[in-house]
């Protein structure tokens, strides 16, 4: 029986195996489905892989599981945009005033340049 952890998860997705990498998210979520990180990187795989609309309700998970995770509300607000939802995307956008700098550092990670940042 194979042992899965997210630091594999996250090796993966770094090597761009989206697919091996939400295998093993798929995995740790059935034990650990109150972790909002895990829901984070499932939505990265699945926007890596063109399942938009579950990579959108995995950053909606993780936003409702961590409401400060700044990275999922900045990935929860581009797909929003992305499917016109413009309510939320507006609320990713105008989340919690104290998410502001960190907002800015989860676009930066994001890869997002200082043009591309809303201030």
């Amino acid at each position: 029986m194979e042992i899965y952890n997210i630091e594999d998860a996250i090796a993966l997705i770094d090597e761009k195996k989206f697919k091996e990498a939400k295998f093993i998210l798929t995995h740790l979520l059935k034990d650990d489905s109150e972790n909002s990180e895990l829901w984070r990187y499932s939505g990265l795989c699945n926007v890596n892989l063109e399942k938009f609309k579950y990579a959108f309700l995995n950053f909606s998970r993780a936003v409702e599981l961590n409401p400060e995770d700044a990275v999922a509300w900045f990935y929860l607000g581009n797909r929003a945009d992305k499917r016109k939802n413009y309510e939320i995307a507006e609320k990713a956008e105008t989340a919690p005033t104290n998410l502001a700098a960190k907002t800015y550092k989860a676009a930066q990670y994001a890869g997002a340049g200082d043009s591309d940042v809303v201030s």
